[in-house]
């Protein structure tokens, strides 16, 4: 029997409870801080690293240059003109 007024109490107190939180009308800049935590915190385990630049990496020292050959176009001849199967 005391359990199950304890049980009532319980369940009264939450109604009351969920009846109050339903009345409360926050201000927007704490929807708007609650909302950057949220953000911050679903993102914690990428880094906070990613979000903030750390600037350039220093230059190496030694320096690669790509070099480009040309290649010549095949020559056109008469034979090639003549017969489109051929490449």
């Amino acid at each position: 029997m005391p359990f199950l007024v304890l049980i009532i109490v319980a369940l009264f107190a939450g109604v009351e409870f969920f009846q109050w939180i339903k009345g409360v009308v926050l201000p927007l800049p704490v929807y708007v801080l609650a909302g950057a935590f949220l953000a911050i915190a679903s993102n914690y385990s990428k880094g906070l690293g990613l979000l903030i630049p750390q600037g350039m990496p220093p230059a190496s020292p030694v320096q690669t240059v790509a070099t480009v050959e040309e290649v010549a176009p095949p020559a056109l001849n008469a034979e090639n003109d003549a017969d489109p199967s051929t490449p």
